[in-house]
C-alpha cells in the first residue's frame, strides 16, 4: 500500500535543509580525495567537479560546471561511456570499474578507471556521481607487456631454431613450431612435459648444472651440446642454450631456451677429429690423439692418487715380413697387433699407434710396476697364436719397454723413457719386456754391466711348419 501526501511550501524548503549536512560532508571528502569526483545531471552535463578535476583537465572549476562530459571522453570510448551512464542512472547499485580515456591538461588523452553510482539530489532528481582514478601508467605498462609478449611470440613463431619458455621446474610453458617439428610433438603434448622428458638420461645432470650456473650468473648464457630424444624415441645432437629471465622484482621467473640441431655438423666434426687423431690403418689413436689423451690421464693422478704405466711396444722383425710377403702382409701384422692390444684394454686405458711398427699402451689405475708386468706378459701370450700371412703361418713377437710414471712427469717424458726401455728389450733379442731405469739415460746404458750384455739377436721372423 502506498500513501501520497502533497508537499507544502514548508516541506519543500525542509528537504534541502535535511540533505545539506550530508552533501557538505560529501563535498568535503571529494575535495580532499586523490581521485577525481564528477557529478553528472540527467542530460550528461557536469553539475559538480572536485578540485582534482581542475588539475586533471587544466581548467578552473567554474569553467567545468555545465559543460558536456562526453566532450572530454575519447571518441572511441564515447559509446562505452554512454552505456555506462545509462546503466548507472537506471540502477541503484554501484557500477563496477570501467577504463576510459579522457582529455588531459596537455591536450592529449590519459587512461582513467571509473566507477559510478546514482544519487538523488535535494529535490529528488537523479544524478550520476563518477569516481575516477588515473591509471595511465598502469595501463601503459600493461600495454607494453602485451606488446612485448606479442613481439616475443611473433619472434618465436618465426624463428628457424627451436625456442621455449621453461619454468623453474623445467616444465615447458610455451614452445615454438620449430621445436615442435624438431621433436615431433604437438604444442599440447610438449607443454605437458619437462625438459628431462626430451633429454637423454645421461645429459639430465648436465642440464641441471647449466641451470645452476644460469641462476648463479643472471644474464649469462649457458650453452652445451646435448642429446635430445624425439617422440619416436630416436636421438640427435642439439646445441642447447639457456638464459635466466627475471621478473619485475629481480627474482628468477623462467628460462628462455634455444635448441639448434647440430647432429649432422657434429658427426662431420667427429669424423674430422677421428681423421686428425686416429690412425687410418689400425683405427687406434695416432701420436697426436695419444698426446691429448695421455695428458688428460696424467692430470687425474693428483686427484685419484693412482699410478699410470706406459708400455712402449715395438713389433720385432717386421721388415722381413714386408720383404718376403709385401707391405700388404706387413699391414695385416700391424692390424693383428692392434686387435690384440685392444683385447687387453680396461676402462680408462689408452692404446695408440705412433707410426711404423711402434705402439703405446697407457694403463690407468695401477698400484705398482708389477701390475703393468702382468699386462705385458698377457700381450706376449696373445701374440703367440699363429697368424696366417699370404697363405703362410707365422708368429709375431714384440719388444716392450715399461715405465711407471713418477708424480709430475709429463706424457712426452714418459714416452721417451719407455722408448729407451723398449730399445733395451729389442737389443736383448726381442720378445720380452724391459723396465726403464736411470742407467738407460747413460750413453752406453743399454749394454752397460748393470743391465747385462746384449744377447745375440734372434733369427728373423720364421715360418711355422
Amino acid at each position: 500500500m502506498v500513501t501520497w501526501r502533497e508537499l507544502t511550501a514548508d516541506d519543500d524548503a525542509l528537504a534541502p535543509q535535511e540533505l545539506e549536512p550530508d552533501m557538505s560532508r560529501f563535498r568535503l571528502l571529494a575535495e580532499y580525495s586523490f581521485d577525481m569526483v564528477i557529478g553528472l545531471d540527467s542530460m550528461g552535463g557536469i553539475s559538480y567537479a572536485s578540485q582534482s578535476a581542475a588539475a586533471a583537465f587544466g581548467r578552473e572549476l567554474h569553467l567545468l560546471i555545465g559543460t558536456e562530459w562526453q566532450a572530454r571522453v575519447h571518441p572511441a570510448d564515447r559509446p562505452l561511456m554512454t552505456q555506462f551512464i545509462a546503466r548507472t542512472m537506471n540502477e541503484s547499485r554501484h557500477q563496477d570499474a570501467t577504463t576510459i580515456r579522457l582529455t588531459d591538461a596537455g591536450g592529449g588523452y590519459a587512461w582513467w578507471s571509473m566507477t559510478g553510482r546514482r544519487v538523488l539530489t535535494a529535490r529528488s532528481f537523479a544524478e550520476c556521481v563518477l569516481s575516477l582514478r588515473n591509471v595511465h601508467q598502469q595501463v601503459g605498462a600493461d600495454q607494453q607487456v602485451r606488446h612485448d609478449a606479442h613481439l616475443l611470440r611473433g619472434a618465436m613463431n618465426a624463428a628457424p631454431m627451436g625456442m621455449a619458455l621453461v619454468g623453474l621446474d623445467r616444465r615447458f610453458i610455451e614452445t615454438n613450431p620449430a621445436l615442435r617439428q624438431m621433436l615431433g610433438y604437438t604444442s599440447e603434448a610438449l607443454t605437458a612435459l619437462t625438459v628431462a622428458d626430451i633429454l637423454s638420461p645421461a645429459d639430465s645432470s648436465t642440464d641441471w648444472a647449466m641451470r645452476f650456473d644460469a641462476n648463479t650468473s643472471p644474464g649469462s648464457t649457458q650453452i652445451k651440446d646435448l642429446v635430445l630424444v624425439r617422440s619416436d624415441g630416436s636421438e640427435f645432437w642439439a646445441s642447447h642454450s639457456i638464459v635466466l629471465i627475471l621478473d619485475e622484482y629481480g627474482a628468477p621467473d623462467c628460462y628462455m631456451s634455444h635448441f639448434v640441431d647440430v647432429h649432422e655438423s657434429r658427426s662431420d666434426w667427429s669424423d674430422l677429429l677421428t681423421q686428425a687423431n686416429g690412425d687410418s690403418l689400425t683405427g687406434l689413436l695416432n701420436r697426436r690423439g695419444l698426446s691429448t689423451q695421455l695428458d688428460a690421464l696424467l692430470a687425474q693422478v693428483p686427484r685419484t692418487g693412482s699410478l699410470v704405466a706406459v708400455l712402449f711396444i715395438d713389433v720385432d722383425r717386421l721388415k722381413p715380413v714386408n720383404d718376403l710377403f709385401g707391405h700388404a702382409a706387413g699391414d695385416d701384422v700391424l692390424r693383428y697387433v692392434a686387435h690384440s692390444l685392444n683385447t687387453v684394454l680396461r676402462e680408462g686405458d689408452i692404446v695408440a699407434r705412433l707410426g711404423g711398427d711402434e705402439f703405446v699402451l697407457a694403463l690407468s689405475g695401477v698400484s705398482s710396476a708389477s701390475d703393468a708386468d702382468v699386462v705385458a706378459e698377457r700381450i706376449h701370450h696373445l701374440l703367440l697364436a699363429p697368424l696366417t700371412v699370404d697363405h703362410a703361418t707365422t708368429t709375431v713377437t714384440v719388444s716392450i719397454g715399461l715405465v711407471v710414471l713418477s708424480p709430475g712427469m709429463d706424457g712426452a717424458e714418459s714416452l721417451r723413457q719407455a722408448d729407451l726401455a723398449a730399445y733395451r728389450a729389442k737389443s736383448q733379442g726381442g720378445g720380452r719386456t724391459a723396465r726403464y731405469d736411470t742407467v738407460l739415460d747413460e750413453p752406453d746404458g743399454v749394454a752397460s754391466p748393470d743391465t747385462g750384455p746384449a744377447p745375440t739377436p734372434a733369427p728373423p721372423l720364421g715360418l711355422l711348419p
